[in-house]
Formats: structure tokens, C-alpha cells, sequence
């Protein structure tokens, strides 16, 4: 073989790095080995398939002991060391990009279904200002909320309406 070393992780932790954005010339300097065995770790990761497990070339102190999956922490520690301390201007762009993609991907799961949160014709009582003087009472349907009243309510017209909508009030009482 050649004088070239080992690298200090699996090759398909490799493979999973240079995938997630990272060049082959920021891999080769952040493990001290050449770009060319970069390249032969991710070549033998892509021939092994990915049926194979990964075997670690050597103990990676930096990880659990086991085998266990990346998470997305893992990922976006690896990027964000990546973009913070990468010398290799394009590696720290595609790390940047990958990390706007990974947050947007985050944002996309927590607010899924949240704007669904109101069935259609569900109506709602909101000040319309911070001291409460003004009021609007809203109206949701399919292609959002519209507003009903027109210009905001005096509290006492708005919670008269909400009464009649709720059946505790007569148009007598209001």
C-alpha cells in the first residue's frame, strides 16, 4: 500500500460528511490525511452499498461507544464546526447552506399543522391595541382569517357579539 494514513472514522462516516456538504480538501485537513485517501474512503463506502454497516478504522473518542444512528444534533454540530472553522471557503458555504436547509427542515416539523389549528367558521376575539379599548372579532375560512365588523369594536360591542353567538344573550340585552 501506499504512505498515505488512516482516517480516525469509518468510511461511511466519510461518505455521510462529504454528503452533507463538506469538501474532500476540509476532510482531508480536519483529519490530517491526504485528499486522496478522502477520496478512497468515500470510493469504498459507495462500492460497500448501503447494506453494509459502517466498522470504524480506528476508536473515535469524540463518540458514544456502540454503533449507533447520526442525529440531526450530531449533523448540525458537524456542520456548524464545519462553518465556523473550515479555511476552505467553499466547504464553509455548502456547511452555511446545509445548516439553512437542516433549520428550515426543523421550522417546517414544529409549525406543521399549527396553521390548521382553527377549523373553518371558528371565530375569535382579539384587542385590536395593547390597552384593550378596541376589539376584532375575526372569522376563519379556507384561505385564512377575515376580519367581521369592520373597523375594530368598542369591548362592550365585541363581547355583545360574542354572547349572541353564544346563545347567553338576546338582541334585547345587547
Amino acid at each position: 500500500m501506499g504512505t498515505e494514513r488512516r482516517l480516525p472514522v469509518s468510511d461511511a462516516e466519510v461518505l455521510a460528511e462529504n454528503r452533507a456538504g463538506a469538501s474532500q480538501r476540509a476532510l482531508a485537513q480536519r483529519y490530517d490525511v491526504s485528499k486522496g485517501a478522502v477520496q478512497k474512503a468515500i470510493a469504498r463506502a459507495k462500492a460497500s452499498g448501503p447494506q453494509a454497516t459502517p466498522e470504524p478504522s480506528a476508536p473515535d473518542s469524540s463518540r458514544a461507544v456502540g454503533n449507533r444512528p447520526t442525529s440531526t444534533l450530531d449533523i448540525r454540530g458537524r456542520l456548524e464546526h464545519e462553518a465556523l472553522n473550515s479555511a476552505d471557503g467553499r466547504s464553509r458555504i455548502a456547511a452555511l447552506k446545509e445548516l439553512r436547509l437542516l433549520d428550515e427542515r426543523e421550522q417546517a416539523e414544529r409549525t406543521q399543522g399549527r396553521e390548521h389549528r382553527f377549523l373553518h367558521g371558528t371565530i375569535v376575539l382579539e384587542p385590536a391595541d395593547r390597552n384593550g379599548e378596541r376589539w376584532n372579532l375575526l372569522l376563519r375560512q379556507q384561505d385564512g382569517w377575515r376580519t367581521l365588523g369592520g373597523p375594530p369594536l368598542p369591548p362592550k360591542q365585541a363581547w355583545g357579539l360574542v354572547a349572541l353567538a353564544l346563545g347567553l344573550a338576546d338582541l334585547r340585552d345587547v
